[in-house]
């Protein structure tokens, strides 16, 4: 209760001494100035010629325009993809063997030193079919029920014809 008495006589001196004091000059300038223009801003805000909206047509035009880039831009990745597709066909046709298989290969065996491999700056892969009786010359397992059946095999060969590594599918 005193406490409330003490906080009350404190608030009344406070109101008493600021009834007193008049506002900053400065401050009051600064407060009248910005007030002036505010109202100037908005008088021209409203005296503003208003800008006539865009012409339908052109918008139309545009849009017409925008579309015809969009399919001709979806017809040039069509002719692309198509293409391709051609171009992987045709190579499968001439390698004898599709460039993309699901089928997993083995690591390539070395068939040389790797100093002369390593010498080697553009060998070529050639893909192959060996007979199944191959597999026992490389000291690889063999099935004896696959024997007769051909295997598809990859070899790293040098532009000079020397085959450097040999690998197997699974």
């Amino acid at each position: 209760m005193e406490h409330d008495k003490k906080l009350d006589s404190w608030l009344a001196a406070a109101r008493a001494d600021l009834s007193e004091r008049g506002p900053d000059e400065l401050t009051e300038q600064q407060l009248l100035s910005r007030v002036r223009e505010v109202r100037a801003l908005q008088s021209v805000a409203a005296a503003r010629i208003s800008v006539p909206a865009r012409d339908e047509r052109r918008i139309e035009g545009r849009q017409r325009w925008l579309g015809w880039r969009v399919a001709s831009a979806m017809t040039l990745v069509v002719a692309v993809v198509a293409a391709l597709v051609i171009y992987a066909s045709q190579v499968t046709q001439v390698s004898g063997t599709p460039t993309t298989t699901a089928t997993s290969y083995t690591p390539f065996l070395a068939l040389v030193a790797s100093d002369a491999m390593a010498a080697e700056r553009s060998a070529m892969i050639v893909p192959s079919q060996v007979s199944g009786a191959a597999l026992a010359d490389y000291g690889l397992p063999l099935d004896p029920a696959r024997v007769d059946q051909p295997i598809r095999a990859e070899f790293l060969v040098s532009p000079s014809g020397l085959v450097l590594a040999v690998r197997f599918a699974e």
